[in-house]
């Protein structure tokens, strides 16, 4: 699975780099990507409804389920407080930049809005960055350390782009935990960007 999804990044950047395809298709790929996104995001949808003991599984554990997206998103948290200094950021900027979880789309505009675009940019590519290694590594973790770490690393993203490779490399048996804590994630994602901003 890790090597398709690297094959794949790796041809679309090879396609766009030297716009292999036609230029319409370029300016209409926003679309392409959200209608292939619906479409996959449907399809999980459809192995949860005839995979019944994912969900079982998951009000099995009750309300320790929460537990993973709250340490996730702590363990981000601190994570960026140790790095913003090696890249130059205050420990606010970078805890502000790792408060979007993932959800780059979000987090380059609202924070490019409420603290400028040398940080909106940093946001973008950082939480971009974090979705494609979350996609790509995703089969690591889950092999090495188990499902729980594989769906927290996606963040936000574990309830769309990356619930797809969790649905493949567990059989369907992380889907639903990663729709609830991307879920979780994404629910926090537009309170926590503008208070931490507050104090830039």
């Amino acid at each position: 699975m890790t090597r398709s999804v690297v094959i794949a990044l790796g041809s679309g950047i090879i396609v766009g780099y030297f716009r292999v395809l036609p230029e319409w298709f370029f300016r209409h790929l926003d679309l392409v990507i959200q209608v292939s996104l619906f479409a996959l995001v449907a399809g999980v949808g459809m192995e949860l409804a005839r995979n019944r003991g994912a969900w079982r599984a998951v009000r099995a554990l009750g309300w320790p389920v929460l537990f993973l997206p709250a340490t996730g998103m702590a363990g981000g948290i601190v994570a960026a407080l140790l790095c913003a200094p090696l890249f130059g950021l205050s420990p606010t900027q970078g805890v502000t930049v790792a408060s979007a979880f993932g959800w780059y789309s979000l987090a380059g505009v609202l924070i490019t809005d409420l603290a400028g675009p040398a940080l909106g940019i940093t946001a973008f590519l950082s939480n971009l960055m974090r979705e494609i290694l979350a996609f790509v590594g995703a089969e690591t973790l889950n092999r090495r350390l188990g499902g729980w770490p594989a769906v927290a690393a996606g963040g936000a993203t574990s309830m769309d782009t990356t619930l797809v490779v969790l649905n493949q490399i567990s059989a369907g048996k992380l889907s639903a935990l990663g729709l609830v804590s991307g879920f979780i994630h994404t629910l926090c994602v537009p309170l926590l960007l503008p208070f931490w901003a507050r104090f830039l």
